[in-house]
This record gives C-alpha cells, structure tokens and sequence, in this order.
C-alpha cells in the first residue's frame, strides 16, 4: 500500500543524519574561515611593519638603543600619507593599529598589532637583519632591485651603515646604494648616492655600456647640490661601467615624487612612480592627491614626454 508523507521515525532519522553531517562539517568550516582570516592578518601585519619602518625613515626618528622601545601608532603612519586609514592594510571592516619597535642586541624586531571587527592580533615578531652587503652594526642594509648583463649584475637598494663596507661613504641618514657584481658575485664595484637626508634606489637596469638607478631622495647636499625642487624628488643616475656618475637628474616638484622602477626602451628609457607636486615638472598635470606617473627619457636624461595617470 502507497503512504503519504513520512513517519514520525522517518523524519527524527533524517534530522539526526542532517545534525551529523552538520556536526562534522561546521568546524571545518569554521577551522577554514579562521585559518584564512589569519592568512590575511599575518600578511597585514608585515604591511604594516613595512610602513612604520618607512614612517621612521621618512620622520628621521632614531631607532631604540639596545631594551628601548618605540611605538609607531596609525595616525603617525596617516600623517605622512603613507597610508590613508588602517582599511589600506587590512583590506576591509573597522580597524586599528600599531607597531612595537624593539631593539634586542642591536637587532629591530617590529611587532605588529592589528585589531579589526573585534578580531585581534598580538602580530609576531619580524626581525629585520642586515642583508648580505652591511656593517653588521644593526643598521639596515637593504637591495631592492637587481638587474642583469652579458658579464653580471647590478643590484640597488639603500643603506644607513657608517662602517665596514660602507666606511667612509656614508653621507647621512639613508644613501643609496649601487653594487655591480660578476657572475659568481665577486664585486667589481660599489658606491653610494645622496647627502645628509633620505635617499633611496628602488630601481636599475643595465647592459654592457649603461648603468641607471632610479628612486626618490629629500637630500639638499652632497650629490644633490642645487637640485632638491622640495619635499622628496625622485632621482635618476646614470652610471659607466666603472661606478662613475654620467649625468644625474631630479623629477618632481616640492610636494612628494618617487620614482620605484624603470626600463630600457628604444634610444632611451621609461620611468614610473608617483607623484603629488603641482608645479615644477608637474605644472597642470596633478588631478589630486597623488598620481601614477610615467616619464620616457632620452639616454642623455632629458624628458621626451611625461604623463599622469589618477
């Protein structure tokens, strides 16, 4: 005999192997969401030490002696623009911020908190080490970009160590520096570019004739003698393939201009980065805040054209 609907039994039996799979599943699911969320978070608090330690930089604040600390809170890093809430960094939700700066043993250790939509972390510790090419003195050493040649590589970054291989170049506060290197990474030759404030290189590229870094600097002294146009320029140097300066020259205007990278195009080459000036080379060019900028030079460093992308 057909019957219509289910039994009590049936429907007790089916509640059951749904609570089941529900039971099983859930933590899971739960265990997924977690794991992602602190995916997120432990690569938003890597971001946010990078911008404390750019804010340091940029502000000139001398880093903690040896069991000091300093803290580096979010309306600190906003002021400087370098982020413009705490949602660049954690992506979404309501947030707030700040980071630890310890020195253990002439070692930074910069420990991140992040607390977002009742969400907390206490961050990690991320210790910053000198790089390959330092003094070992717990000053940073960084390479930023390489680029290769026929007989080598050249690699840039930047460097605020006063002694070993930097003994008797240091010019202040933050130099750029550029090594050039042969296949098995003996050096041929290495100097450094700035004056008594924040230079930086972030990018290079080379071949078997020409050697240009680019990258940004706020010095007034040194290499950039009557060349700062205000605030940071960004800064392009051409060298030989011995480490001499060919030419060099500043972009930007006396708001904020940084240059991250560059590249080799036909009888010349192309630079990008960004920029908030108004004036000087960026006379009726800014649509607000700061743009993306991209700058194509002929291979003696003058401007073919320049455009502004925001």
């Amino acid at each position: 005999m057909k019957k219509n609907g289910f039994t009590f039994i049936e429907i007790l039996a089916v509640i059951s192997i749904l609570s089941l799979i529900a039971l099983l599943t859930v933590p899971n699911i739960i265990n997924t969401i977690y794991k992602t969320n602190r995916d997120i978070y432990k690569e938003n608090e890597s971001r946010l030490a990078e911008v404390a330690d750019l804010y340091m930089a940029k502000k000139l604040i001398s880093y903690p002696l040896e069991g000091e600390k300093i803290t580096v809170t979010l309306a600190q890093m906003q002021s400087l623009d370098l982020i413009n809430s705490i949602n660049d960094v954690s992506g979404s939700g309501t947030c707030d911020g700040f980071v630890e700066v310890t020195n253990k043993n002439n070692i930074y250790n910069f420990r991140p908190f992040i607390s977002c939509n009742n969400y907390t972390t206490a961050g990690y510790d991320g210790l910053k080490n000198p790089m390959f090419i330092g003094d070992g003195d717990g000053a940073y050493d960084y390479f930023k970009n390489v680029s290769t040649y026929s007989s080598g590589y050249v690699a840039v970054g930047d460097s605020d160590s006063t002694t070993m291989d930097m003994l008797g170049k240091h010019h202040g506060a933050k130099d750029g520096i550029i090594y050039d290197l042969d296949t098995s990474g003996n050096i041929k030759w290495m100097t450094n570019y700035g004056g008594k404030l924040n230079d930086y290189f972030r990018g290079i590229i080379s071949n078997d004739t020409l050697r240009i870094a680019v990258g940004y600097s706020n010095s007034i002294d040194y290499d950039l003698v009557g060349m700062n146009k205000g605030g940071n320029d960004g800064i392009i140097v051409r060298y030989d393939t011995n480490g001499n300066i060919v030419w060099k020259k500043n972009f930007g205007g006396s708001s904020t201009d940084v240059l991250h990278d560059v590249q080799l195009a036909v009888d010349g080459f192309v630079v990008v980065g960004y920029s908030s000036s108004t004036n000087y080379d960026l006379v009726g060019m800014n649509k607000g805040e700061n743009d993306a900028i991209i700058v194509r030079y002929d291979t003696n460093g003058n401007i073919v054209w320049k455009k502004n992308f925001g």
